[in-house]
């Protein structure tokens, strides 16, 4: 780094323009900590000072070290007791300078006697509402020439000074909010996972006991009791699952496992899970491939299920009437296989006010009491993430009264025939 200096043999030597316009243009540029690294060398070498400090107050009695420059090589970060110091005068909002004698002036102050500094001159840093943050200093071991200047010069750097500080406050607290947030969300989805693993315990013993019920030859009003038992129990099986999706999801414990997936297989399993429900509702119920390139793709067929009967599971709650149809089709794009699995329905459709809120976790479009279609509004999210996991993502088409369509879309390296 390029080092300035100006001649301190005389009293009168130290000019304050020619420090500005020499220190100036080698730290305008700089910001965060190397800011502060340069400005202390700069001052200690144009001044013609042994050392040179900028410390951040830290409550009433301490402050520590943003930079130590001693010894012409910056020194390790510490903390300084300001009690019998004279930079407890500095944060009391006064600027401060002793030519000479600064060491038997305080007595008290370790840091000047284990260095042997006879001189020093501070100023305080104040942020934009006049609180006293920080400090800047000057020390020398012989007497400080001209220490009136000196002191005004540090008053001129102080100002830029005290807005790197304050920034550098801002950030540091904004990383510390941000760290705690973080930690909050890990133990809040680390109690999520907790709990639905002990509710699904007694769960399993209900459900269990439902099926037994029903086999055992009741018959009349006592089966349809066992069969809501049966209902509530995978309904609420199926909420335990959603929340312990999510916080895998949110914890980053979600993992995702690559292999094989054959589109036809899938499609098979698909139709043969979701055509008998449709056909109790009256909805025709079709799935049609079209130009599909690489019937075998290398994804995970897990998650690429879980939302497509997610996805499927909408439209058959949301369809009262017309048909639902499964389109696959594929593309190819640089050296990818882009798959798109298309859900359309002919359901009631949704506006564009609400597709924008479609992927929001604990969100319903319909949160009246009177909703017709109930649930915790976090299928959506969930399969928007896994189809981030997946490298991929969800388009949404609808308008209301024209039904809707989700496509799922997939990237996959072209395999090679």
């Amino acid at each position: 780094m390029s080092n300035v200096s100006i001649d301190t043999s005389t009293a009168d030597a130290i000019d304050i323009s020619d420090v500005y316009s020499q220190v100036t243009p080698l730290i305008t540029n700089e910001i965060g900590q190397s800011y502060f690294d340069k400005l202390a060398q700069q001052l200690a070498t144009v001044l013609g000072v042994n050392a040179a400090f900028v410390g951040r107050r830290l409550g009433q009695d301490q402050v520590e070290s943003i930079v130590f420059f001693d010894h012409e090589e910056l020194q390790p970060p510490f903390t300084y007791d300001l009690i019998g110091a004279p930079c407890h005068e500095v944060v009391e909002q006064r600027i401060c300078y002793y030519p000479q004698n600064v060491q038997q002036t305080f007595p008290n102050d370790h840091m000047l006697s284990d260095a042997q500094f006879e001189s020093y001159a501070g100023t305080p840093l104040f942020d934009h509402t006049g609180a006293v943050i920080g400090i800047i200093a000057v020390m020398d071991r012989k007497e400080m020439v001209d220490a009136p200047t000196i002191k005004s010069i540090l008053e001129l750097f102080a100002y830029r000074a005290s807005a790197e500080l304050e920034r550098r406050s801002y950030e540091d607290a904004l990383l510390l909010a941000r760290c705690d947030a973080e930690t909050a969300n890990r133990a809040k989805s680390q109690f999520l996972a907790n709990m639905s693993h002990e509710i699904r315990t007694p769960l399993n013993g209900i459900m269990g006991m439902a099926e037994v019920l029903m086999a055992s030859g009741l018959s009349g009003q006592h089966r349809d009791y066992a069969e809501i038992i049966r209902n509530s129990g995978n309904s609420l099986l199926h909420i335990l699952n959603d929340i312990l999706d999510l916080a895998k999801i949110e914890s980053g414990k979600m993992d995702v496992t690559l292999g094989p997936v054959h589109i036809s297989e899938l499609c098979e399993s698909i139709d043969s899970l979701w055509r008998p429900r449709f056909q109790e509702k009256s909805i025709q119920f079709k799935i049609n491939k079209v130009a599909v390139r690489d019937n075998e793709i290398i994804a995970d067929r897990g998650k690429v299920k879980q939302i497509l009967d997610n996805l499927i599971s909408n439209s058959w709650k949301f369809t009262s009437a017309g048909e639902v149809t499964i389109v696959v089709d594929q593309n190819t794009k640089n050296s990818e296989c882009i798959t798109r699995f298309s859900v359309k329905d002919t359901g009631p459709g949704i506006s564009q006010e609400d597709r924008g809120r479609l992927f929001e976790k604990f969100i319903q479009l319909d949160e009246t009491p009177t909703a017709i279609v109930a649930g915790t509004g976090l299928g959506l999210a969930i399969c928007g993430e896994l189809a981030q996991l997946l490298q991929g993502n969800i388009e949404v088409e609808s308008e209301l009264g024209s039904g809707s369509t989700f496509t799922l879309i997939i990237p996959t390296p072209i395999r090679q025939h």
